[in-house]
């Protein structure tokens, strides 16, 4: 097998996915060290981008109808957007 074999598009989004997620780890350790809300939307971001790329690569959403594709993509904001306004909610201390 060939590099340019593995790094066909399935290859490419594979290594993308691994990248992030060695990210994510070292980022995850900084955030238990130091905490801050910064960090955890850096966190929240790669979970994001690493399930768009599944999704849409490995699911074969990528073909599906444009309808389909923007749907999910508003999910994947909304769900990040959501995530990220809790966790400030809570980080400032207005859950109190």
């Amino acid at each position: 097998m060939t590099i340019r074999e593995i790094l066909d598009a399935g290859g490419r989004v594979w290594l993308i996915l691994l990248t992030l997620t060695i990210s994510s780890y070292l980022l995850a350790e900084d955030f238990a060290t130091r905490g801050g809300l910064v960090i955890m939307a850096g966190l929240f971001a790669f979970a994001f981008i690493k399930a768009r790329l599944i999704i849409r690569h490995f699911m074969e959403v990528k073909h599906a109808p444009l309808a389909l594709r923007i749907a999910f993509d508003v999910w994947a904001v909304v769900g990040f957007c959501s995530l990220v306004g809790v966790a400030w909610y809570g980080h400032e201390g207005l859950l109190n």
